[in-house]
């Protein structure tokens, strides 16, 4: 009943003894205090139009809806998420709809109210305007098939620098060098040189030679990784590690791989398999013309790898290989995507949190009271300094 007039924003409370219990707050559950969310602040709008926002190939409806004061601030958009939303719901333009902000923040029309007769039915894109092809609408989602679409090479350039971590080379600067035709795939990134930078704008003779260092130093990568950085239609690090473990553990044996033997493995279905099947034949020039030019390498399997056996042995490979493990604070001699990146060469599983099936967590304060540390000790999973991770990869 106070919440309305408080002098700040609150989504709940938590209630608990004034006594700090420090064996009950290490519980991944404590029993010794109890919160809750308040119900979602609503309100009711009309949904005035529907615009669908490209992300790479992807089209998402956003509702642009009659303004509304909601949690402090005044709502005009609202997230529709895909197709499949819109029609279990029955909305039209003109609908009267309930609208929430998730979590406090993100505003999304939740149920609709009613249908005036003056309503009109939402259209929804029926091509893609770069490239011309067919969308699809597989109701979860409505996207460009092609491959080769000006949107997806775009964003297969930014996914591959964020995923090879090359930095410096932001948004607006891509979408130039794309846009110029300076760079159209990731092969074409390398071809770059300080004087074709210093012709874009905002680019010093600094900046440019830093750009260039950034993008010319080797990389090493799972295939998983490579995979992912590629973009592939449905795949990101989580499914293409499915692939490798799947058995699919190089680039040869995947792009000989069948179909439907892709779609016998655990979570990638007949549709998936045949997206994968389609976009590694679409997508083998620009895979090839990337290794060929000795930047780049991926990291053989390890079972059968030669070319790690003097660094790492059959033991060594056995104590990363099969087990998960998951990072906290800075590491010292290494960055976390390459610690990440080496776990996964090694058949190893890199996580992002800590969950009770975790094997290890790597910090070098097992001793702070982070919460992953926190959940670690309470779930049991072993601890270990980034010094013992070194030594189980065999560096």
């Amino acid at each position: 009943e106070e919440r309305p007039s408080l002098p700040y924003d609150i989504d709940g409370l938590v209630v608990k003894k004034i006594e700090i219990d420090e064996e009950d707050l290490a519980k991944p559950r404590p029993e010794k205090q109890i919160a809750f969310k308040f119900d979602p602040e609503e309100a009711a709008t009309t949904l005035l139009e529907v615009v669908w926002s490209p992300s790479g190939a992807v089209y998402t409806p956003i509702g642009i809806v009659r303004p509304v004061r909601l949690a402090g601030t005044t709502v005009q958009r609202a997230n529709l998420c895909n197709p499949g939303i819109i029609r279990e719901m029955g909305l039209r333009i003109g609908s009267r709809v309930i609208i929430t902000k998730r979590g406090e923040i993100i505003p999304k029309i939740e149920r609709l109210l009613e249908n005036p007769e003056s309503s009109s039915p939402i259209l929804q894109p029926q091509v893609c305007p770069a490239c011309g092809s067919g969308l699809v609408d597989e109701d979860s989602r409505l996207y460009c098939p092609n491959e080769l679409c000006p949107n997806k090479e775009l964003h297969r350039l930014e996914k591959w620098l964020s995923v090879l971590d090359i930095r410096g080379f932001g948004t607006a600067l891509v979408q130039r060098l794309h846009q110029s035709g300076l760079v159209r795939y990731p092969a074409d990134l390398y071809s770059l040189d300080e004087e074709k930078l210093l012709g874009m704008e905002r680019m010093g003779p600094l900046l440019a030679r830093k750009l260039i260092g950034n993008l010319l130093k080797p990389r090493t990568l799972g295939l998983a990784e490579f995979l992912a950085a590629f973009d592939l239609e449905g795949v990101g690090m989580i499914v293409a590690e499915k692939l490798v473990r799947g058995g699919f553990d190089n680039l040869e044996k995947l792009r000989a791989a069948s179909s439907e033997s892709l779609a016998s493995l655990d979570g990638i279905g007949e549709i998936m398999a045949h997206s994968i099947k389609k976009s590694l034949i679409d997508l083998k020039k620009q895979m090839d013309d990337v290794l060929a030019l000795g930047i780049i390498e991926i990291l053989p399997a390890p079972s059968e790898s030669s070319s790690r056996a003097s660094s790492v042995t059959p033991a060594t490979e056995s104590a990363v290989s099969g087990k998960s493990f998951c990072f906290t604070g800075e590491l010292a001699t290494m960055r976390r995507s390459d610690a990440e990146s080496l776990i996964r060469s090694l058949g190893g599983i890199a996580k992002q949190s800590v969950t009770a099936d975790l094997d290890y967590l790597v910090t070098n304060d097992p001793g702070s009271g982070s919460s992953k540390n926190l959940k670690a000790r309470a779930l049991g999973v072993a601890v270990i300094t980034e010094k013992e991770f070194r030594a189980l990869a065999g560096l």
